[in-house]
């Protein structure tokens, strides 16, 4: 399956949804999937070898509107690619499967 996951900055040594996403795509690319990435910033030393890097323009402008304009361009990147299902962490809109980054809803997610 090829996979897409979206989120603004993926940094595993800050802790919570970062440290989620490396762990997701390690289970995922040993089981044989194509994981993509979708970020401004990521640690690729903490993340699988076999994981495709999409670089998105680092979010400019007011703080407030930084979430907004980050989805904005994950919407405009994943427009000419093909994947079988997009992930969205927090904060994103528009992909298939949009996950809360908050604790609880991450430990739903892997029990």
């Amino acid at each position: 399956m090829n996979i897409a996951f979206c989120y603004e900055s993926v940094l595993p040594t800050r802790g919570g949804c970062e440290t989620y996403i490396a762990d997701l795509a390690r289970r995922l690319v040993a089981d044989n999937h194509e994981v993509h990435l979708y970020a401004c910033r990521w640690d690729d030393s903490a993340l699988p070898d076999a994981i495709r890097y999409h670089a998105v323009a680092p979010v400019r402008g007011p703080r407030f509107l930084r979430p907004w304009r980050f989805a904005r361009a994950c919407l405009q990147a994943l427009a000419s690619a093909h994947h079988d299902v997009t992930v969205g962490f927090d904060k994103t809109f528009g992909q298939d499967v949009p996950l809360s980054a908050g604790r609880s809803a991450l430990r739903v997610i892997r029990a």
